[in-house]
């Protein structure tokens, strides 16, 4: 898994971008189905076999007050909704690493005001994915 937070993040559902502008706690877990291998009636341990991939997304997002637009768009996502995810952990700049591929929203909440009175909103999402990235994050090479 890997975990980060910055205000350079960039986060875009089906186009439409709904960076904040301070992105925390991003989360990507990358895993893979196991699946029995066993033969034979005596077998004394489990062998394994790389069954299918999956990943998820996840993203604390805090929304100044003057990102009106980001926060309408994010309320417009539902969870169950089919979308198709970019995100650009060093934000959008040529040659930094991307993720771009299908996903489901599993859940949102928010924005809720942050406790501090400070004006800003805060927003949770988390993504599940659905079927094979169209490009995945590795180490700042486009690929």
């Amino acid at each position: 898994m890997a975990a980060s937070n910055t205000n350079a993040a960039v986060l875009k559902v089906d186009g439409t971008d709904i960076s904040g502008f301070w992105t925390e706690e991003i989360s990507n877990t990358e895993t893979a189905a196991m699946v029995s291998m066993n033969r034979g009636a005596n077998a004394t341990h489990e062998q394994r076999g790389a069954g299918l991939s999956d990943n998820t997304f996840s993203f604390l997002i805090f929304y100044g007050t003057t990102e009106a637009e980001r926060v309408l768009s994010f309320n417009l996502l539902k969870p169950g909704q089919e979308v198709t995810l970019y995100h650009a952990p060093l934000g959008a700049i040529a040659g930094q690493q991307y993720f771009e591929g299908p996903m489901i929203i599993e859940s949102r909440e928010g924005p809720n005001p942050k406790q501090d009175k400070s004006g800003q909103l805060v927003a949770t999402i988390k993504f599940n994915g659905n079927g094979p990235p169209v490009h995945e994050l590795e180490d700042g090479v486009i690929t």
